[in-house]
């Protein structure tokens, strides 16, 4: 089952390697303003990691709040870019969701890094890593995938001939979208349940 999963995986990207290009190339773009703008920050301005701090030791924010917001926060983002294939003017807003993700993750590891040094390194490391080893490349897969989804419905949606085309592809973009709900879930989880423990090493 893995390896046929594997298998059309790798197949997809293959069949769609420009689009995955343009996708990276947008995330690419949005990290490096990120990096850019964190650069020139003042180093005066609060804490982020004091107020992280904060929130989930001193000031014992829920883990459930906690992950409901990353859930909520990613969500957003996805539907974004599940809008953006409904219709095929709407396809700009696939790459400058993803441009915006690369430049909230630029921005912040920069940010950390420069003002807080070792310290800033390691919280970025434990709190911002892993859960974006698993959102990163979902959202550039689901970039590609909605960026098809626009080109093929563009193609039927006003066709009464192709409706059980259009229907199927409809329903094939639902389950997708089920899928998706998987990583959003597994962010949520880390940076509400695990992030919170491993930060207590830290304190």
């Amino acid at each position: 089952m893995i390896k046929y999963y594997k298998a059309k995986l790798s197949t997809h990207i293959a069949d769609n390697k420009f689009k995955y290009l343009i996708s990276i190339i947008s995330l690419l773009a949005g990290l490096s303003i990120g990096i850019a703008n964190a650069s020139k920050a003042e180093t005066s301005a609060v804490s982020y990691i004091d107020t992280f701090y904060s929130s989930y030791i001193i000031g014992g924010a829920s883990s459930s709040s906690v992950f409901f917001k990353s859930v909520l926060l990613n969500l957003r983002t996805f539907g974004i870019i599940w809008l953006s294939g409904w219709f095929v003017w709407l396809v700009p807003l696939n790459f400058l969701e993803v441009g915006a993700k690369g430049y909230g993750i630029g921005y912040t590891y920069t940010f950390l890094i420069l003002n807080e040094h070792l310290k800033g390194l390691a919280f970025s490391l434990i709190t911002l890593l892993l859960q974006n080893i698993i959102i990163i490349p979902s959202i550039v897969i689901y970039s590609v995938i909605q960026l098809n989804f626009a080109i093929k419905f563009d193609r039927v949606y006003k066709s009464q001939a192709l409706y059980k085309e259009r229907k199927r592809l409809i329903i094939g973009n639902m389950i997708i979208l089920a899928v998706i709900l998987i990583p959003i879930l597994m962010c949520g989880y880390i940076e509400g349940f695990i992030t919170p423990f491993l930060l207590k090493f830290m304190a």
